[in-house]
């Protein structure tokens, strides 16, 4: 039994112990964490991207044109694929391409291509990996009205 006043020889040795291993620790877990971050980032913007592009496709596909119209069409389809780009957080329509392919498939069947590409831009220069990567996707929808 030790006296009132004092500690254990054991416990005296290894003070500081836990504050020194959390001082290590603690940098690897937020780099962890930031990683998952842009990770999760990445995924979101990507998926923004694929439901633009379906989202422009299938605008284009419902809706019938002719070459008076055409402009008009082309700017609704265009809206549409803004519209959803725009829920990305600070969306930037500079970093946005957009492209709306015609082929016609048949006398007055149309086949619709949206092309949309979007720069993402990582929270962090990681080492080794690219800070901007372009998030492209292609889709093609026949006319059906």
């Amino acid at each position: 039994m030790t006296s009132s006043g004092s500690q254990p020889a054991f416990r005296r040795q290894r003070s500081g112990v836990v504050a020194t291993e959390f001082a290590l620790v603690c940098p690897v877990l937020l780099l962890m964490a930031l990683a998952c971050a842009d990770f999760g980032r990445v995924s979101h913007f990507y998926e923004t991207v694929s439901n633009a592009a379906r989202v422009g496709a299938e605008t284009g596909a419902t809706q019938r044109f002719s070459d008076f119209t055409r402009p008009l069409w082309e700017q609704r389809v265009r809206n549409a694929t803004l519209a959803e780009m725009e829920t990305l957080p600070n969306f930037n329509s500079g970093d946005m391409t957009y492209a709306l392919e015609l082929a016609e498939i048949s006398n007055d069947q149309h086949l619709i291509t949206v092309d949309v590409s979007y720069t993402f831009r990582t929270i962090v220069a990681w080492p080794g990996l690219p800070s901007d990567v372009e998030l492209r996707k292609r889709v093609s929808y026949r006319q059906f009205r």
